[in-house]
């Protein structure tokens, strides 16, 4: 009687732990799954497409209220970066995307944005060595959404000062590339050429025409803080240029 039931309860363990076993190995066969690799393979063998996006949101408080506290205050901050990469014979074009929009909700200043951005940069190269590249960079950068002075002439006036396309910066750069490693890559142009835009609004007055009331001077129109013609609404660059990038 004894032995029957130890031959029963050694099945019944052996039984449950194969199918453990099993459950283990799935689990860390799903695990194991590529994210960026499987995408990249799923829509284009000659595609590297991936990315990171993040959402953080914070909250604070304060019951026995000091200075530097706020009683209430609410943040959001949305970021995305992205890639997209190919590489085709000697030729590689290669692509990023960071995105960025956050504010806070203060007792004391109300809603105010504190991160705001656009930032659009390719480069499509070719080979004329193991780590040398003849290379072109496209760059982009600007806003989503107007910033504003709250305090414009120190009396409380609430100003625009930026916005999308003012200012937004374009830059073409042909130069070399040196990849020592497939993860590292240092960009040099000599000769490159940036175009300040401000075209939204280019003068964008608080005061009509730009006149101050009861004062003798004048508003600068949008476009002067970042020296642009309002008339023109873009001025032109031209300067040495330099990336480096690291992945990891």
């Amino acid at each position: 009687m004894r032995k029957s039931l130890l031959i029963c309860a050694i099945i019944i363990v052996s039984a449950s732990v194969i199918a453990q076993d099993a459950g283990i190995k799935d689990i860390q066969s799903q695990a194991s799954r590529g994210g960026v690799d499987d995408t990249a393979k799923k829509l284009n063998k000659a595609w590297k497409i991936g990315g990171n996006f993040s959402l953080n949101v914070g909250q604070g408080g304060s019951r026995n209220w000091a200075a530097g506290a706020e009683k209430f205050s609410l943040s959001l901050a949305t970021y995305a970066n992205l890639y997209a990469n190919r590489k085709v014979g000697k030729w590689s074009w290669d692509n990023t995307l960071d995105l960025g929009y956050a504010f806070v909700n203060t007792s004391s200043q109300g809603v105010r944005k504190n991160d705001d951005k656009i930032d659009l940069f390719s480069k499509l190269g070719r080979a004329i060595s193991k780590t040398l590249n003849l290379s072109t960079v496209a760059n982009f950068r600007s806003q989503f959404r107007d910033g504003f002075d709250y305090n414009y002439l120190g009396k409380g006036y609430k100003r625009r000062t930026s916005g999308f396309m003012a200012p937004a910066y374009v830059t073409f750069a042909p130069g070399i590339d040196w990849r020592p490693k497939s993860n590292f890559s240092i960009f040099i142009s000599p000769a490159a050429a940036r175009f300040v835009l401000v075209t939204d609004k280019p003068k964008s007055y608080l005061f009509q025409a730009g006149i101050i009331p009861n004062d003798a001077g004048f508003e600068m129109p949008l476009s002067a803080y970042y020296g642009v013609d309002p008339d023109r609404q873009v001025r032109f660059e031209l300067g040495g240029f330099l990336s480096m990038n690291y992945t990891r």
